[in-house]
């Protein structure tokens, strides 16, 4: 890309330099195109949740060092984790507080902008493991010789 080509060529430019003229052809680029931002962040969250294409996501994987069977079991694992996750939400929205949502929200919303792909959703995987079984433990009847032994232990 010529803009950005001339800048990273200049042996007259230290690193700090070159990071701050990037920066600001960068931001110019942004101001000047805002549709380009949009789409950007819209192909960033397809590929933080994986849906981006087999290809990519075994590309992502290999260089974590990730085979590409793993990969799959991966990406496969992520999709029944997401969609356990969304029943749990809707079954805890209302006794959650608000500032619980906001963490996940505000880590995703911080990867967005610069990249995307499966090891920077890792901070937010906890969160859609505690929704996952939270729509779990509401699936299971309350019957159980588990929830038995509970309840009379606490009597």
């Amino acid at each position: 890309m010529p803009p950005y080509d001339a800048v990273v060529r200049r042996t007259d430019l230290d690193e700090a330099e070159i990071d701050a003229r990037l920066c600001s052809l960068a931001l110019d680029y942004a101001a000047g195109h805002p549709g380009h931002v949009a789409r950007a962040l819209a192909h960033n969250a397809v590929r933080l949740v994986e849906l981006e294409g087999w290809d990519r996501e075994a590309i992502g994987a290999r260089e974590t060092g990730v085979g590409p069977v793993w990969s799959d079991v991966g990406r496969f694992a992520f999709w029944l984790l997401a969609l356990l996750a969304a029943g749990g939400a809707a079954l805890a929205r209302r006794r959650v507080p608000w500032f619980v949502w906001a963490v996940p929200l505000l880590l995703v919303l911080g990867v967005l902008p610069a990249t995307a792909s499966a090891r920077y959703r890792s901070p937010v995987d906890p969160f859609l493991i505690v929704l996952a079984g939270a729509a779990l433990s509401r699936s299971i009847p309350q019957t159980s010789s588990a929830t038995r032994l509970v309840k009379n232990a606490s009597r």
